[in-house]
């Protein structure tokens, strides 16, 4: 086999000649090709692929699906690629885990949320106050699912910690959520309990049995309950918790992820004290994290960055619709994760059947994107999905949920199309295009409201265009390609417009971010209506601290997806939230221990004598800012005596 350097008739030809003799036969093949489309290398590759091919048809009895394409080079390189074994020793569970922690760190400390914090033992202590009430006041059993219906919190942590001890199943679902999603999300997990937060105690499910979380801390009655606790049989392989993901067929789906925490430990070496930025990927099949890109500085405005390459532990395949792998650089292939953090199925056993292969006799999850390994740079690329699943602000959508769930709003509603528009600024926001048998007013409005009880807000689309027909393609679908780039106006006849000057100020940094003409931003358009309160609110707070000199500091500002833009507490940003140089507020509670500045010996029944002592973010004398120094004091060494000068707070300069 060869490759003719004559001069091409054809832009490729192959030419096979057979020859034969008494004893044997052969095949000389013969590649011919122009190298002003071709390069010389490529149809050297070309040439011991077909060699590969041959090998494999007259020397095999393999399907066809089988035969592989790949070099020996080539399969090299996708063997070092999941090359990523690492040994964390014998699995245990996550809560085994931090009991041995706050066994040997019992004074340090374990949270620090908003104004309170709290030590490992402390935490631990708790924790088993709360299972112990699970298991003989609530009869909660292992492999229980206990649903988890609780804002931010130390207690929300306790929780999760309690639901493992006892052995059940935590499923966390947002508070937020609109009622109608969160009866379904606490039907799908077939759970018998619902743990309450005093922040979310007014939400009543009377067909679950209510636990409240607070109500067993604050309940200091001595109990026995190390025998029970220890007695209740919990392995790495009982389900740890329940998430819910996007679902094609208009209901989230639930998916059961392991106890174990080596799927933990997995990927949390990547989080440093240095600030770096890394592109994560994963589903929530996978723990949400199966690979990880370090980026550069100047790559941070590109449009498009890789993937990365696997986590610990954890392999990525790129296959063909035969599970076979596909030709790295060249062929583009479904993204199959395996290894570690696979998830251990979803609560309906025929979706987990669809999601669960089987690839050189592993189990692996198929994950509908697609991608291709560079060779050159070793990292894997993102290329796009297969259905029509969009990830928007780190957020993964089924369009079709969405769909579904807007013609179920109305009879009026005879079909509809949500696709992501990208705008001129680069900004993604999702788009229903409506087909309605009649427009008005109340329609718009039922549909739009609808969505809202329905669907989480990200899952809400920002832009609506009511139509009485939707471009159709060659087959009778719905041409996308076709469908009409929709504005950002709202649907309304007059605009109300601001009333005072730093209304006017708002107004057009509001105009500024969203890409909305100066004269069509109401004072009463809400981010909610927008569709995006997170990223498009965070930005609007953004500008706000560069055009009036503000600096938001703590929970001084809290957005919600339905605060006005002019909203009263939004307006105090530039009234009383503007800092000067050299202001103090009052420390965070872990920012209030204390720091000593000089070494010290401890030692048993030892006093420590210091008279100086700095605070994290203080400042001493002028311009010179003391970085803290960590000392850890046990309470008996420490000297009674020891006065605090006024109270800890933070300066901002």
């Amino acid at each position: 086999m060869g490759v003719d350097d004559d001069a091409a008739l054809f832009d490729l030809s192959c030419t096979l000649f057979v020859s034969k003799t008494n004893q044997t036969r052969s095949i000389t093949v013969s590649f011919n090709a122009s190298l002003d489309l071709f390069e010389k290398q490529g149809l050297i590759k070309t040439t011991h692929r077909f060699v590969r091919l041959l090998s494999q048809l007259f020397l095999s009895n393999q399907p066809l699906y089988t035969f592989s394409l790949l070099l020996d080079e080539e399969r090299e390189i996708l063997r070092k690629l999941n090359d990523t074994h690492v040994d964390y020793g014998p699995i245990r569970c996550a809560h085994h885990h931090f009991i041995k922690h706050a066994q040997q760190y019992p004074q340090k400390l374990a949270m620090v949320f908003e104004d309170q914090s709290i030590t490992y033992t402390e935490t631990l202590f708790y924790a088993q106050q709360v299972a112990f009430d699970l298991v003989t006041e609530y009869q909660v059993c292992p492999n229980d699912v206990v649903v988890q219906l609780m804002e931010r919190s130390i207690e929300l942590v306790i929780g999760i910690l309690a639901i493992w001890m006892s052995g059940a199943t935590y499923a966390p679902i947002n508070p937020h959520d609109p009622i109608a999603r969160l009866m379904t999300c606490m039907e799908q997990t077939n759970a018998k309990h619902i743990m309450f937060h005093s922040s979310t105690s007014h939400i009543s499910v009377s067909s679950y049995s209510n636990i409240r979380i607070n109500d067993i801390i604050n309940d200091m009655t001595e109990r026995d309950l190390i025998e029970i606790l220890s007695s209740i049989p919990v392995s790495p392989e009982h389900i740890s918790h329940i998430v819910f993901t996007s679902g094609s067929t208009g209901k989230p789906k639930a998916v059961r992820e392991a106890l174990s925490i080596n799927s933990v430990l997995d990927f949390a070496q990547f989080a440093h004290d240095k600030c770096q930025f890394y592109n994560w990927y994963g589903p929530a099949e996978c723990t949400e994290a199966a690979s990880k890109y370090l980026i550069s500085g100047n790559e941070l405005k590109q449009g498009h960055l890789p993937i990365g390459r696997p986590i610990p532990n954890v392999h990525i395949y790129i296959v063909d619709d035969y599970l076979q792998h596909v030709i790295p650089d060249i062929q583009i292939g479904d993204i199959v994760i395996g290894g570690s953090g696979v998830f251990a199925g979803y609560t309906d056993d025929l979706l987990t059947h669809q999601a669960l292969i089987d690839i050189d006799g592993k189990l692996c999850y198929r994950t509908g994107d697609l991608g291709r390994l560079n060779i050159e740079s070793g990292q894997i690329e993102f290329k796009g999905r297969r259905d029509y699943q969009v990830k928007l602000r780190g957020q993964r959508i089924e369009l079709t949920e969405v769909e579904n769930t807007i013609l179920e709003a109305t009879d009026w509603v005879q079909n509809c199309v949500v696709v992501i528009q990208i705008d001129e600024e680069s900004v993604s926001s999702l788009v229903a295009h409506i087909m309605v048998k009649s427009e008005d007013d109340r329609l718009r409005e039922n549909v739009i409201d609808y969505c809202r009880q329905h669907l989480p807000f990200y899952m809400v689309p920002s832009m609506w265009s009511f139509v009485d027909r939707l471009p159709i393609n060659d087959n009778g679908k719905i041409d996308r390609k076709r469908l009409p780039r929709v504005s950002r106006n709202r649907h309304q006849d007059e605009v109300i417009t601001p009333g005072t000057e730093l209304e006017e100020q708002l107004q057009l940094i509001f105009s500024q971010v969203f890409h909305i003409p100066l004269d069509d931003v109401d004072v009463t358009l809400s981010f909610e209506l927008l569709g995006d309160p997170l990223v498009g609110g965070t930005q609007w707070l953004v500008y706000i601290c560069r055009s009036l000199g503000a600096q938001i500091i703590g929970d001084d500002i809290i957005l919600s997806e339905s605060s006005n833009i002019m909203d009263h507490s939004l307006i105090t940003i530039g009234e009383h939230v503007r800092m000067s140089a050299g202001a103090t507020i009052q420390a965070h509670t872990f920012e209030q221990r204390v720091f000593q500045l000089a070494p010290v010996t401890v030692g048993p029944g030892s006093i420590i004598e210091a008279n100086s002592f700095v605070f994290p973010g203080a400042i001493l004398e002028g311009e010179n800012m003391i970085e803290p120094l960590t000392l850890i004091m046990k309470g008996d060494h420490l000297d009674k005596g020891t006065r605090w000068f006024g109270n800890p707070a933070q300066c901002h300069r």
